[in-house]
């Protein structure tokens, strides 16, 4: 803070005013999934895996002063795994999965207000292209969650 270190224990609140990877926890992942021998007529089991990147909407106003960083960015790797049940039907299909995600956030603070996703981005890579380090410095914390996700799918045969 003010280009100092933090201190190794400190209150949250004592740093910052406020602290949101909002609009969403981004994950751009490339996935595979593999189909596993079914169980009976109609339950197929699937085991899936992918990696990829970060992009949430970082909100961060320290509480030393009036700046804030208001963009998305590219904050890091994220990876998850699924594994799931699909339950066939004569036309449709119905799922549940259990998914788990992990991310390791390293966001840098611009102290910008920004815009859209792809604009922030790019002014993201061309602040690093020109060996620009962030004014705020950057905030990093690991996220991880458990979802447990159910769908319906229809299929449509051709006439």
């Amino acid at each position: 803070m003010d280009g100092k270190p933090l201190p190794p224990r400190a209150k949250i609140s004592e740093i910052v005013r406020k602290l949101e990877f909002s609009h969403g926890h981004n994950l751009l992942t490339l996935n595979g999934l593999l189909r596993l021998p079914n169980i009976g007529a109609r339950v197929s089991p699937y085991v899936g895996a992918g990696a990829g990147v970060l992009l949430p909407h970082t909100e961060v106003k320290l509480t030393n002063g009036d700046s804030r960083t208001y963009e998305y960015n590219y904050a890091g790797p994220a990876g998850q795994a699924l594994i799931g049940l699909e339950f066939r039907l004569p036309r449709m299909s119905v799922f549940l999965e259990y998914k788990f995600t992990y991310a390791q956030y390293e966001a840098p603070l611009s102290q910008m207000n920004g815009s859209w996703l792809f604009l922030d981005i790019w002014r993201q890579f061309q602040r690093w292209m020109n060996g620009e380090e962030p004014p705020g410095g950057h905030v990093s914390t690991r996220l991880s969650s458990h979802q447990l996700v159910g769908g319906l799918a229809v299929r449509f045969a051709a006439p």
